[in-house]
């Protein structure tokens, strides 16, 4: 199955197990949203390096006018490297 599905933006997923059952989840904000159930197992069962390419997309790093490779790197480093610290900050404040 393919479905497409847009809550702030469009995201497409393949399945071979689910079909496009739509589930009650309870967000943040204590409001009720349907989401598909590919959606929440996808969620739920996420690992660590879906997680932090997740949290890292939020902060853009490097710019397109550098012209040293090595400025890059260390930029792109820095940058992943407080990505990673905002990850875990989150993390242990659901603990």
């Amino acid at each position: 199955m393919v479905l497409q599905w847009s809550d702030k933006k469009a995201l497409t997923m393949l399945s071979t197990i689910h079909n496009a059952e739509l589930v009650s989840v309870e967000s943040r904000k204590s409001t009720t949203k349907q989401k598909p159930k590919v959606v929440v197992d996808y969620n739920r069962s996420m690992g660590g390096a879906d997680k932090s390419d997740q949290c890292l997309s939020y902060y853009p790093s490097t710019r397109s006018r550098q012209r040293k490779y090595y400025k890059k790197y260390f930029n792109n480093y820095l940058t992943r490297l407080y990505g990673m610290l905002l990850c875990s900050i989150r993390k242990m404040e659901e603990i």
